[in-house]
């Protein structure tokens, strides 16, 4: 409890441990076959009870995710018991069995299968399965309960992200040549006509008040409850994004309060508070960033990125917002440096433990290193244990270095080179 308050990303993974080890206690005496159904109907038994009583916990929820493997942590439980039991036989096995070839055949299925996962991972991430039935507001949730007090400008929306030569172009702006092709829509949001899409691909915003929002030099106004939204869906939006799988935003924004949570929707395509394609919101000083992806779930919040400092005056701030599934940018002008989050699959892997559970983390080197921490424990770990027993049938031999060299920095650098050829990017020289 102590590391989830911390942020840890400790579920399922541990919870499943303590069924591991406790569970085969029941399978003694037994048939493999009989132990093993035994112990994961017991694992799957108690899994459920345990998860049937978080139902009435607050802040808790039941998740699927926690029964399997938490089931699983039971089966594993058995197989290290069995183990224990036949430690003896499986050594006798392991002396005639690991020769270097089945050594190398084996860590090269493994190597696939490993690479295959962290593939799975980072794509996972990439914007995709975007609904083309919700709605585009500003200001307000299309609910109506997450109601923001500021000034809008120029709202652009493009189908593909931009890199920082762009996004100083659009902070100014310009729009490129290259880039013109890419727009989905541009609202100016100056006066009545700038409700209208200028691209004529999105329906008109319209206000959801009895009465029309201020128009000021700066923009439109969104206070004392007004707020622009679609009458209808913005589906040429969603299904551009899910052909392109990036985006890219920007728009001037001014906050009227700089202590606004919610985050209060400054941008957002939507159904309701937990079902969206796109927000951009603000969560006291910071922008908060969601995206609907395979990973990040139906809400985005698996993680919601927050990039700080963005509202800490009451000055009108240009920001462009751009997601490739690589990396998740934020450019501003005004002195302010432009932040990024590499969605490397530390990020997918983390996404998967939490499940669609509200997740805020803020952006930086950092915010993911307990998940790459994780993962990288459970992915090296089972090598480590091949290792460790190909090194001690070997230890008679010449050479069990040349085992440890293959067998460690090997893997970790075939994993990173793939991770860097896939994300388009340099070594990360602290993962290795």
């Amino acid at each position: 409890e102590a590391w989830q308050n911390k942020g840890v990303p400790t579920k399922p993974c541990f919870v499943g441990l303590n069924r591991a080890f406790a569970t085969p206690s029941v399978a003694r005496g037994r048939s493999p076959r009989a132990a093993l159904l035994l112990v994961l109907l017991t694992g799957f038994l108690v899994t459920a009870c345990v998860e049937s009583l978080q139902i009435f916990l607050p802040n808790r929820t039941a998740n699927v995710s926690d029964m399997i493997a938490n089931t699983l942590g039971a089966a594993a439980g058995l197989v290290c018991f069995r183990a224990w039991q036949g430690r003896q036989a499986l050594s006798r096995l392991a002396r005639a069995r690991l020769v270097p070839r089945n050594i190398a055949v084996v860590f090269g299925v493994y190597s696939f299968l490993v690479l295959f996962l962290v593939w799975a991972l980072m794509r996972g991430m990439l914007p995709g399965g975007w609904d083309t039935t919700y709605r585009l507001a500003l200001g307000n949730e299309v609910t109506k309960d997450r109601p923001w007090q500021g000034t809008v400008e120029n709202l652009l929306v493009l189908d593909r992200a931009v890199d920082e030569a762009g996004a100083a172009q659009l902070l100014a702006g310009a729009m490129p040549l290259a880039l013109n092709d890419s727009v989905v829509a541009e609202y100016p949001l100056q006066g009545k006509t700038g409700l209208q899409d200028q691209r004529r691909g999105l329906p008109d915003l319209v206000s959801q008040t009895t009465e029309m929002p201020e128009f000021r030099p700066n923009g439109v106004a969104l206070e004392k409850g007004s707020w622009l939204a679609t009458e209808s869906s913005v589906r040429p939006l969603a299904d551009r994004i899910n052909t392109s799988r990036q985006f890219t935003v920007a728009i001037t924004a001014e906050t009227l309060d700089l202590t606004q949570t919610g985050p209060a929707r400054i941008v957002t395509v939507s159904k309701d508070p937990f079902h969206r394609n796109l927000t951009l919101g603000q969560a006291g000083t910071a922008l908060a960033l969601r995206w609907r992806s395979p990973l990040t779930g139906e809400n985005g919040t698996t993680p919601e990125l927050q990039f700080p400092g963005v509202f800490s005056s009451f000055e009108p701030q240009r920001v462009v917002i751009t997601c490739d599934g690589i990396r998740a940018r934020l450019y501003t002008i005004g002195g302010k440096a432009d932040q990024s989050v590499f969605l490397g699959p530390e990020v997918g892997f983390a996404a998967v433990l939490r499940e669609s559970s509200y997740w805020p983390v803020k952006a930086g080197r950092s915010a993911f290193w307990q998940s790459a921490l994780l993962l990288s424990a459970l992915i090296f770990l089972p090598l480590g244990l091949l290792l460790g027993t190909s090194v001690a049938v070997a230890e008679r031999r010449r050479n069990p270095a040349s085992l440890i060299v293959g067998g460690l920095f090997l893997p970790v650098l075939l994993l990173e080179g793939f991770i860097a050829w896939h994300r388009s990017c340099g070594l990360r020289l602290e993962m290795i």
